[in-house]
């Protein structure tokens, strides 16, 4: 055996043995080993390739192998974390948390592995706690009878230290899951609540509680919360289906101080027998002297037909019947019910919704067309003319009535009493006034011209003929006394 060579770096030797094959002599050439093994891992466990996340009951459980085809692995070693390295010898499992694993080899030449940030490491994320779920209940539970009173209502919250909370669901039926968003309200009756939590890793904390709530929703027989259009007779409550509903109490003031009782068994219907908005407070009162909470119902009459009206603020002049400048319009709409809509018009043609006042500005005069309607369809409608100065008219000393929402200005006055409210009749619209013709003044005659000033002249001549008359009088006195 002899060395014939050595190479820059790492020993390479040719070891030439002669081996006798058939009574000759033939050389045979042996190389060294210089390259290191190549070391994989493989995983075993549920893994959430969405999120990134090992779950489940346990953590992943890693196996190495290595390899290298001339002098044989010698060692295989692997790190957790920061801990220190340890030769590997069989599987092991990877806790929770996050970790970070490196492994490398050794061949027998003494070859080592080098570490490569795309082989030999792995970040491991490994979540194997299911999330934390509690429940909290919103209700007042009567011992007594064994169940909530009343509205009764259950908030739910979840916590997860690992991976995080990914969502919060719940159910009634263990099938149809709703994602929680909120307070959940638990229906009257008996019912079991599901509620469940997921992680982001997949792993889920489910549970269940059983309730027993009196709150009943009542009916009644016509529907409530809506308007009728004529009287109503003969009201009843109607209790839900397996319902243990012995009394209804209900009352028509916001105080409650007056209860009435409507006894389901033997039930007493009642009548609503005037125009109005009725509003009623109402709770169930169960054979074991449960209460559920007071509601709210009403019920609306409405038989007449809506009123409407109309008025003004600007400057007006009383004595003249019209407007100095602009002019803002109020249509007032009345109804005993609803009223669905009012409406106004220039031509009783086109017409626009009333909403706020609006401003007619000082100009040409017109009429206004006005109507309204109630939710049954039925109308009141009028109209009113705006009559402005003309323009040729000066304005003159300030207007002796300003209207303020259809109220004249100056004083304090005396308040008047609201008379009774009747339909307004449908007014007829005003002739458009003739402005009235100022006369001219009378020219005054020139004394100057010598032809005497009428009027004196009918004075004198007055005097002269009682003068006349005084005269003959005198003188048939003097005569009948000769």
């Amino acid at each position: 055996m002899n060395r014939v060579g050595k190479s820059m770096g790492a020993f390479a030797a040719t070891i030439i043995c002669f081996v006798l094959v058939c009574g000759s002599t033939l050389p045979l050439a042996l190389a060294a080993d210089t390259t290191p093994p190549v070391t994989n891992a493989s995983l075993v466990g549920t893994y959430n390739s969405t999120s990134g996340w090992y779950y489940g009951d346990s953590g992943p459980t890693v196996s190495l192998s290595a390899t290298d085809d001339n002098s044989g692995v010698a060692h295989t070693y692997y790190r957790l974390d920061s801990n220190a390295e340890v030769t590997y010898t069989s599987s092991f499992t990877i806790a929770d948390g996050s970790h970070t694993l490196a492994f490398r080899s050794v061949d027998n030449a003494g070859n080592t592995e080098t570490l490569s940030a795309s082989h030999n490491y792995l970040t491991l994320n490994v979540d194997i706690i299911k999330p934390t779920l509690n429940i909290t209940i919103n209700g007042k539970w009567n011992a007594t009878a064994g169940c909530y009173s009343g509205n009764t209502s259950v908030n739910l919250t979840a916590s997860d230290k690992g991976s995080g909370v990914s969502s919060i669901q719940y159910s009634f039926d263990n099938s149809n899951w709703k994602d929680y968003a909120g307070n959940i309200t638990i229906p009257d009756g008996s019912n079991t609540l599901y509620y469940r939590s997921y992680d982001k890793a997949g792993n889920v904390n489910a549970s269940s509680m059983a309730f027993n709530v009196f709150n009943p929703e009542i009916l009644t027989s016509p529907a409530h919360d809506t308007w009728y259009d004529h009287y109503i007779y003969g009201i009843m409550f109607v209790k839900p289906a397996s319902n243990d509903t012995r009394y209804i109490q209900y009352s028509y003031s916001s105080d409650h101080k007056v209860w009435y009782t409507y006894d389901m068994d033997n039930p007493a219907p009642f009548d609503l027998f005037k125009e109005g908005n009725y509003s009623i407070w109402y709770r169930a009162v169960s054979r074991s002297g449960n209460t559920s909470d007071i509601r709210f119902m009403w019920f609306g009459i409405d038989i007449t037909p809506p009123t409407i009206g109309i008025s003004y603020d600007g400057d007006m002049s009383r004595s003249k019947g019209w407007f100095n400048g602009d002019v803002t319009v109020h249509i007032n709409a009345n109804d005993n019910g609803s009223i669905s809509r009012t409406e106004y018009s220039w031509d009783n043609s086109n017409w626009n919704t009333y909403k706020d006042p609006f401003k007619v500005t000082w100009g040409k005069s017109r009429t206004i067309f006005y109507r309204t309607f109630d939710m049954y369809d039925r109308t009141a409608s009028g109209s009113t003319f705006i009559y402005f100065r003309p323009g040729s008219v000066d304005q003159g000393p300030m207007s002796d009535t300003v209207y303020i929402n259809g109220s004249t200005s100056g004083g304090n006055p005396t308040a008047t009493a609201s008379p009774t409210e009747n339909p307004t009749p449908v007014p007829t619209q005003q002739p458009t006034p003739t402005p009235t013709i100022e006369p001219s003044a009378t020219p005054v005659p020139d004394t100057s011209s010598g032809s005497g000033n009428p009027l004196a002249i009918a004075v004198l001549v007055g005097v002269l003929a009682f003068l006349g008359i005084a005269a003959a009088a005198v003188y048939l006195f003097m005569s009948k006394k000769k």
